[in-house]
């Protein structure tokens, strides 16, 4: 019996030190070029681990020496006993000869005196060059490809999406755990029909993560875009070459590598209302002030803050109501912080100034904000919360002093007129006056001028209240003016030609100014009647602009002036049409 139980045990001992005892082979690709070299890794664990016994391969030549070596050691107790487990790792140079598929036999290694063989290893020998058009065959945990070692990829949030939708876009590449990229050079893709935020994509991150049962250094690149065009757009594709050096090789591999295109429908926008902000998203609207209570005649800031998700340079400045009991300013565009995981949400604040005319108690209206939500695909207004206001008379109020005559302080009196000089001190000779008549004239003519004038002005600034269409294209030109007299400070010359541009025709014809485009632009001035020259000279600005913000052309500060200068005579050309009817 006690033999019988000593035999179970040591059967039992002999099963884990085998089970402990293991040889893995692999190449560095599946796919090899006839007459280029490739790479065999034998790795063996255990005990008393020697060296790797190689075979003959018909059609493939295997280096009889290896070229690197390296080891490690693992310490750990087995039923009580501390055991010593080495880890070898060869790696070999080989070359193939032959055409086709070649199997690479079972290698076999010493380990605790037996001889361990690990499983049979295929490759596929194709001609020179040839290697990256062929399909790699499905990769298995005994063979990489360089392929598995280093790849990229490109995800989008969405690929069916609306007019002005946030996409966010992420760019990564792969490396195999334990291996190097070097001298390398990415050039992304063209983002032709997107407004891209930031124009190139970012690098803020890098993670280790497990991809089919391997594990990469995964490398992300993010950039959040904005199709400004309708119908299916193309990110073009991904292309990168560098030099790849693999765990335990010793040579870099040179590797080129592109993704394939990636395609994104964009559907228009529905029919919007007349109050339609032009932003696309989620937002919401507060209202802020800087005193809870103001005073007459002084000026005070109230503050409108815009939060939420979509594109931040979409969004205008909301359309104050208008009130009685105050002048209001116009607003100064503050931007908020920027979230670099995740661009696409927007923190504004426009900031107005607000002088109280009228002393009481007052009640600011609420904001509206009309965005479209691409989640519920309808048009939606955000409001504030109305924000009363207390306004306190002004303290420089005009007042009379009455003083009794018996308490008047004569001595301060005659010194005050020793020091009031006479404005005339020749009054020269007395004469006859001459006749009343043109006297009399014109004062029964300018009552009526004057009530004449102030019934025409009474009358245009209810036009500018009650037609929002008329006073947009009335102050079109001049705000136009305003934007192109900053274009020197302003930090991308650019972007601001481009929105003055158009931010000019949307005020011209009463559309929404964000994402309005160079052929959109084109349809809105040919529709309305526009000279086709005209239209023509806007649409070629509009398209140099959109060529120096998207594409890979740049504009040189002399050429931004002079497109400068011709935005601003086909502005004044257009309005003066606009104010003959000729352009409606």
């Amino acid at each position: 019996m006690r033999a019988l139980l000593t035999s179970v045990v040591v059967a039992a001992l002999t099963s884990l030190a085998w089970a402990e005892s293991q040889v893995r082979v692999t190449t560095d690709r599946a796919i090899v070029e006839q007459g280029k070299t490739f790479r065999i890794t034998v790795e063996a664990s255990g005990e008393d681990v020697g060296e790797p016994v190689i075979p003959t391969v018909p059609g493939l030549s295997i280096a009889a020496e290896p070229i690197y070596a390296g080891s490690n050691r693992t310490l750990s107790y087995i039923s009580g006993k501390l055991t010593v487990s080495i880890t070898k790792t060869r790696g070999y140079n080989a070359v193939a000869q032959e055409l086709g598929e070649i199997e690479i036999p079972a290698i076999g290694v010493s380990v605790g005196g037996e001889l361990v063989y690990g499983q049979p290893v295929k490759i596929t020998v194709v001609r020179a060059g040839a290697s990256r058009a062929q399909p790699s065959p499905t990769r298995s945990d005994k063979s990489l490809s360089v392929d598995d070692a280093l790849f990229l990829t490109v995800d989008t949030s969405n690929n069916d999406v609306y007019q002005g939708e946030a996409i966010d876009a992420t760019f990564t590449l792969w490396a195999l755990f334990g291996s190097t990229v070097r001298q390398y050079e990415s050039v992304f893709p063209s983002s032709t029909g997107f407004y891209a935020v930031p124009r190139e994509p970012e690098k803020p991150d890098k993670e280790e993560l497990v991809r089919n049962n391997l594990r990469y250094q995964a490398i992300r690149w993010r950039q959040t875009l904005y199709p400004t065009q309708t119908g299916v757009l193309e990110l073009g594709p991904w292309k990168w070459q560098g030099l790849l050096v693999a765990p335990h090789a010793m040579e870099a591999i040179p590797v080129e590598l592109a993704t394939d295109p990636v395609r994104i429908a964009v559907a228009p926008l529905p029919q919007p209302p007349q109050n339609f902000s032009g932003a696309v998203g989620k937002f919401e609207v507060s209202v802020t002030r800087e005193r809870d209570d103001a005073l007459q005649g002084v000026p005070t800031n109230m503050t409108v803050s815009i939060s939420g998700r979509g594109n931040p340079d979409a969004i205008p400045a909301p359309k104050f109501p208008e009130v009685d009991w105050a002048y209001i300013g116009d607003p100064q565009k503050i931007s908020g912080p920027v979230d670099p995981a995740d661009r696409a949400h927007a923190e504004l604040e426009f900031e107005y100034q607000v002088t109280p005319i009228q002393a009481g108690s007052h009640v600011l209206p609420s904001i509206d904000f009309c965005y479209f939500d691409p989640e519920l695909e309808e048009y939606v207004t955000a409001n504030s919360e109305p924000l009363p206001w207390k306004v306190l008379p002004s303290a420089e109020a005009d007042r009379q002093i009455l003083v009794d005559e018996s308490s008047r302080d004569t001595r301060s009196v005659a010194m005050a007129q020793r020091d009031i000089s006479p404005v005339v001190t020749d009054p020269g000779p007395i004469t006859r006056r001459g006749s009343r008549v043109v006297f009399v004239t014109m004062a029964s003519i300018l009552p009526a001028l004057g009530y004449g004038a102030f019934a025409a002005f009474v009358q245009r600034k209810r036009r500018f209240a009650s037609d929002g269409r008329y006073a947009r294209a009335y102050h079109a030109l001049s705000r136009a003016q305003k934007r192109l007299a900053t274009i020197d400070t302003n930090a991308d010359p650019v972007d601001g030609l481009y929105k003055a541009i158009t931010g000019f025709v949307a005020d011209s014809y009463n559309v929404p100014e964000a994402g309005l485009t160079s052929a959109d632009a084109e349809r809105l001035l040919r529709e309305r009647s526009a000279d086709p020259e005209l239209a023509g000279g806007f649409t070629k600005i509009l398209r140099a602009c959109e060529r120096a913000r998207y594409g890979t052309g740049t504009l040189s500060a002399d050429e931004v002036h002079a497109l400068v200068h011709g935005a601003l005579a086909s502005m004044e050309r257009l309005d003066a049409l606009r104010a003959r009817g000729d352009a409606s």
